[in-house]
């Protein structure tokens, strides 16, 4: 079976034309290195005295990848073992189990963690993750920020991992009845189609946070750093409350239980780490 003329080496082929008598042109621009295909060309007969050819890098790239899978899995195994996220749009993990682990399992749960709270599209830079790291192991107790997340202690033996409010703020939006937008690039806001009229939805903030607390409207069990960053309801300048965070569009009761007609649902689209052990729905329906 004849292999494909591309499959044959330069070397081979100028050979075999030579042995079989066969005239053929020779371009003096393929090895002038002024053009940038020539200067290639000269790194890669060099990479190749090396053995870097490119059948060792692909073979190189084949086990990179295999590593990749691996590494990625035990990150994976230790989320679902011991970090947990919130419809309400945070995460916790368990510092503890964070720190003994090998590092490089441990940046790439930050950076999981990082990219599901923050909603950030571009991953975080190794050189910021490993700096962070090591900031952690140094002051656990101190609160840090990276990736637009603030990552605190919360609890015993706990970092939480919450959005970060900025000074710019969080985006504002204007919704009609029976209209959805995604807000923030973490959740999906969607307005009924029995609200009275349209609302804004921008952050709750911490006088909207003392708002609801002063009313007995949030529960206790919702971190203030995670409800500050969590989509509001407005109308001009009153709070009307936040928008429903259980996934089930059914539910009617809103989860600040500051207006009854609210009918506004939020999704978290980051997804569950794994399931919660006392997830948003359970937390905001009280």
């Amino acid at each position: 079976m004849l292999r494909p003329l591309l499959d044959v080496p330069k070397a081979r082929l100028v050979a075999s034309a030579e042995v079989a008598g066969l005239a053929f042109a020779v371009d003096p621009s393929n090895a002038d290195p002024r053009f940038e295909r020539a200067r290639l060309r000269g790194a890669n007969d060099a990479y190749a005295k090396l053995g870097l050819t490119p059948e060792a890098l692909a073979l190189s790239a084949r086990r990179l990848r295999r590593a990749r899978a691996a590494l990625d899995e035990a990150a994976q195994e230790l989320l679902s073992r011991h970090a947990e996220t919130s419809d309400a749009g945070y995460a916790v993990v368990d510092w503890t189990a964070l720190a003994t682990c090998p590092e490089e399992i441990a940046l790439r749960s930050l950076s999981r963690l990082l990219a599901s709270v923050g909603g950030s599209e571009d991953p975080v830079r190794l050189a910021k993750l490993e700096a962070l790291f090591a900031a952690l192991r140094e002051h656990p107790d101190k609160a840090h920020t990276l990736g637009r997340c603030r990552i605190a202690p919360h609890g015993e033996g706990r970092l939480g991992i919450f959005r970060e409010m900025r000074r710019d703020g969080l985006p504002v939006l204007e919704l009609h009845p029976g209209e959805g937008a995604l807000w923030d690039n973490r959740f999906r806001v969607t307005l009924g189609t029995a609200a009275p009229r349209t609302l804004t939805v921008r952050a709750l903030g911490e006088s909207g946070w003392r708002q609801l607390r002063e009313a007995e409207a949030l529960p206790d069990s919702l971190p203030r750093l995670a409800a500050r960053a969590l989509p509001a309801c407005w109308r001009g300048e009153s709070l009307l409350g936040l928008a429903d965070f259980r996934q089930a569009p059914q539910c009617s009761t809103p989860c600040s239980r500051h207006e009854a007609r609210l009918d506004c649902q939020a999704t978290f689209l980051r997804g569950p780490i794994r399931e919660p052990r006392r997830d948003a729905a359970a937390i905001l329906s009280r």
